[in-house]
């Protein structure tokens, strides 16, 4: 179990781009325009928050119609979620799957001993790795 958490990890780093709290919004647009749904947020390499493309998109919604064209920027800590959830990169796949059905969550951040940034884990990963276990097993 533990290759097959180490394979999705490797494929699942290549996608991740985290933000600093204190960033344009215009970072998160561009990940979420490139298809990501989930953007961890790092300072100094520590994840201290997630920002979901539905909290963008709703944040976005909320404050065109409070602000109607205010000139304060928006930056990343206003809309990231903090604090995080986050799990070891040691994590089994299916404790990560029930971590998120407990805590009606869609994405967990993996971080490495040191609490830095490793990957994410969506639920969309979860179930790519369900659908192709038998791909896995033997490895």
């Amino acid at each position: 179990a533990r290759l097959e958490v180490w394979i999705l990890f490797q494929e699942l780093a290549k996608r991740v781009k985290a933000v600093e709290p204190a960033g344009p919004d215009r970072f998160l647009r561009s990940n979420f325009a490139g298809g990501i749904n989930h953007v961890p947020v790092t300072e100094n390499r520590a994840v201290v928050g997630i920002v979901s493309r539905k909290d963008f998109e709703n944040y976005v919604n909320i404050t065109r119609v409070l602000q109607a064209g205010g000139d304060d920027p928006v930056l990343v800590r206003d809309i990231m979620t903090a604090p995080v959830f986050t799990y070891h990169e040691n994590i089994h796949i299916e404790a990560a799957a029930q971590a998120m059905i407990d805590n009606v969550i869609h994405a967990i951040v993996i971080t490495d001993e040191k609490q830095e940034l490793e990957g994410i884990v969506t639920i969309t990963d979860i179930l790519k790795y369900v659908a192709n276990r038998d791909r896995y097993s033997g490895l």
